[in-house]
Order: C-alpha cells, then sequence, then structure tokens
C-alpha cells in the first residue's frame, strides 16, 4: 500500500505538514490500530504516523478527550517504537517539547 492509497483510506489530506494538519482527537486509537492492521506499511510511511499520532493525542489532551484505554494504547505504542532510532527523532523532538501546548511530551517522562 502506498502513502495515496494510506490517504484515500484513512480520507486525509496529503500535505507537507501531513502529521499535523491531518491530527485528530477523536482518531488515536484510529490510527494505532491501522497501524496493528497494516504491519508491511513502509518505513517512511509508518514515520509520517510517528507525527499524526503524537499530534492527534497532544490535541486529545488539550481538548480532554484523552481516555485511559486511548492513553494506555498510545503508550503501548510508543513503547513498540521507542528503541528504533528511525522513530527516535521523532519521539525526541515531542518529548523536549515543555510548554503547556504540548502536555503530550509529559506522557514520555512515564515511559
Amino acid at each position: 500500500m502506498n502513502f495515496n492509497e494510506v490517504n484515500e483510506i484513512l480520507k486525509l489530506e496529503n500535505t507537507s505538514d501531513w502529521g499535523i494538519i491531518n491530527a485528530n482527537p477523536n482518531r488515536v486509537s484510529e490510527f494505532i490500530e491501522f497501524l496493528r492492521q497494516n504491519p508491511t506499511l513502509d518505513r517512511s510511511i509508518k514515520l509520517e504516523f510517528v507525527e499524526l499520532i503524537i499530534a492527534s493525542m497532544n490535541e486529545a489532551i488539550l481538548q480532554q478527550l484523552d481516555s485511559k484505554d486511548t492513553t494506555d494504547m498510545f503508550l503501548d505504542y510508543v513503547e513498540l517504537i521507542k528503541s528504533d532510532d528511525f522513530y527516535a527523532i521523532s519521539i525526541d523532538y515531542w518529548k523536549s517539547l515543555k510548554s503547556s501546548e504540548f502536555p503530550v511530551s509529559k506522557l514520555f517522562q512515564v515511559h
């Protein structure tokens, strides 16, 4: 499956800031589940999902739409990818954001 097909299936906009533009606080679990169901996606597409999922989780926290189930699913996802250097730069970036606009960074302190 290529990136255009992913966008079509998930009804996402293909744009340069894909992860930020398509972030949706109501779809965190859906995005993670999509990755689980499509393990053969190219790593470059999976890297795009890192930004999408983290930005979506950040919005969920800001809008108080984060449930324990969603948070647990998010932390499990992060746990799976955090030791892979390919994804580490994105995780480290979000982890470094300390302002109140980025409460998701506090979740990285848990794991």
